[in-house]
């Protein structure tokens, strides 16, 4: 029989507190009871019952309860950082392809041999500025936002876009 040693890296172990329950899950379980403790304590009048605590509690309690939901074995609280991290995720990422000697993982022995003068003036390239008028911004963003635009890199590595 064949055994095989898995990276604790590659396995996600939540603890378990009580009945199937992690931490996060117990967490918003509770967080209705106190928030119901401030309602009472905090409006008026206060220790006392009445219909718009009971309905202001109801609305208070439900967020937290369905965020505490197991649906393919995740909380749905995590889906939901998950489509917000995703959302709010920058649009445009700047990086130069044709500038990747100044890359992090490339090799700089033969850098070793020159003077810091002739390293500064090997790696200082002058990039061009375009200006874009209004209406050429206007455009541009919008194939952006359509994904119309296709990117895709040739075999030396360079990218290239094309408008579909």
């Amino acid at each position: 029989m064949k055994t095989t040693i898995v990276p604790a890296q590659v396995i996600s172990v939540e603890d378990i507190i009580a009945a199937n329950l992690n931490l996060t899950q117990v967490v918003l379980l509770i967080s209705p009871i106190f928030m119901s403790a401030l309602v009472f304590l905090g409006l008026p009048p206060f220790m006392h019952i009445r219909v718009y605590k009971i309905i202001l509690l109801l609305i208070l309690s439900l967020p937290p309860l369905l965020l505490a939901v197991r649906i393919n074995g995740i909380i749905v609280l995590r889906w939901v950082v998950l489509v917000a991290e995703f959302n709010f995720r920058p649009d445009y990422y700047l990086y130069s392809v044709k500038n990747h000697h100044n890359c992090y993982c490339q090799q700089t022995d033969y850098l070793n041999d020159q003077s810091p003068e002739t390293v500064n003036s090997v790696n200082r390239q002058k990039i061009p500025k375009y200006r874009l008028s209004i209406d050429e911004r206007i455009v541009i963003d919008n194939l952006i936002k359509q994904k119309s635009i296709h990117y895709y890199t040739d075999g030396k590595g360079n990218l290239n876009a094309s408008i579909q």
